[in-house]
Parts: structure tokens; sequence; C-alpha cells
């Protein structure tokens, strides 16, 4: 009878540890949410000025944050690297797109293509924000991944070519 005592208080502390971390989550989530209900008009500013909100998603700009009713943000983006834009998306002939980068450092950008084979590859040095245009018209119609990596860290956006 004692093993099986044992067993039960054992299980016991573990679920209540549980719940108490899930309710400590819930309850950082609920600290960081504006409990206002404010009415926020929608948003026309398409600019990228990223912001961190304090629940760790890098929103496109301040207008975009507060559409999202928190109560606190960092004026950057929580990830390392970005790519916020590209565009046209399908695409033909040109794919616009941007990289941002937290701090300034080098960066490397890939394309592959839908079987992981290598299709492109630019160098950038020493950047923080960068827009630019890549020839596609030359690329087989289908679906492709760019990567930018910088620092150990990357993103990665999809984009079609047709």
């Amino acid at each position: 009878m004692k093993p099986l005592y044992k067993l039960f208080s054992i299980s016991f502390f573990i679920s209540l540890s549980l719940f108490c971390n899930a309710t400590k989550a819930y309850a950082q989530f609920n600290a960081c949410k504006d409990t206002l209900n404010r009415y926020v008009a929608p948003c026309t500013d398409t600019s990228y000025n990223p912001v961190c909100g304090c629940d760790q998603h890098t929103y496109m700009n301040f207008c975009y944050w507060s559409q999202a009713q928190l109560n606190s943000y960092t004026p950057r983006a929580c990830e390392e690297i970005t790519i916020p834009h590209i565009y046209p998306n399908p695409a033909s002939t040109w794919v616009n797109y941007r990289i941002y980068l937290i701090q300034q450092e080098d960066a490397f950008v890939y394309i592959y293509d839908e079987y992981g084979r290598p299709k492109y590859f630019h160098y950038f040095e020493s950047i923080l924000d960068v827009s630019t245009q890549i020839d596609v018209s030359t690329l087989p119609t289908g679906v492709y991944i760019m990567y930018a990596v910088a620092n150990g860290h990357f993103a990665a956006k999809k984009f079609i070519k047709y």
C-alpha cells in the first residue's frame, strides 16, 4: 500500500507543478494584453518600422501593434533577422525583397527550389536594412524558398514563379 501512496503523491505534485506553470504563462500573457477594449482604427500605414510586442510577436509598425491591443512594446523586431516583404508574389520576371536585421552585420541570401536545389546566392556586407530585387525570369515555374542568414540566425519566405 505504501508504494501506491508514494506514486499517488508524486503524480499529484507533478500535476500541481504543471498546472502552476501553465497558470503562470497564462497570467503573463494576460498581463501583456490591454483589457480596456478600446476601438482602434484600421491601419493605413504600410511602412516597415518593426516593433516587438510584449507577446514576442513582431508587428509591421506601431499601428499594427496598437491593433493587437497590448500593453508594451520594444521599437525593434523580435527576431534577429526578418524578410518582411517579397513582392510581387507570384512573380514572372523580378522579385523585390527586403531584409531587416536588428544589428548591423554581414548577411547571405539563398534561394532554393522546391526540391532543395540552390538557385541563387548573394552576400551583403555590413547591412542593417536593405531592399533589392533579383531577376527570376530564368527560373523554371515553381515554388521557391528565400533564406536570409546572418550571425547564425535565419528567416525564410516562399514565393511562386509562374
